[in-house]
């Protein structure tokens, strides 16, 4: 995953909002239901489930979260604490608020995944 500054999206890479991303995986650190993780995240932030929904997928699948089917839950794996940690030390370094951030995936992770 790179840590990109703009919101411009070429080919196949899909560009997701730090201001999203963010309160997503903190909420996620113990595990969480879909049911639950709406309503909080709506406390924090003006959207719509849906979006939210759309984000939880890509989420998973690029490996930021753990979804476990039995227990319904959502959780945040090693790769997401890590990305959390990124937004932090850009945020310090470089000065920007967390809606200036954005993630920009690709193919490319998806294939190079372990």
């Amino acid at each position: 995953m790179k840590v990109v500054k703009s919101n411009k999206e070429n080919g196949k890479k899909i560009t997701m909002k730090a201001i999203i991303i963010q309160p997503i995986l903190i909420s996620c650190f113990q595990g969480i239901t879909i049911s639950n993780l709406v309503s909080t995240i709506s406390m924090v932030m003006p959207i719509h489930s849906d979006l939210i929904k759309k984000y939880l997928f890509y989420m998973i699948e690029y490996n930021l979260l753990i979804y476990n089917g039995r227990k319904q839950l959502f959780t945040t794996s090693r790769d997401g604490v890590n990305l959390l940690l990124q937004i932090e030390l850009m945020k310090a370094t470089e000065k920007l608020d967390t809606s200036q951030i954005f993630l920009q995936v690709n193919d490319q992770i998806i294939n190079n995944r372990y």
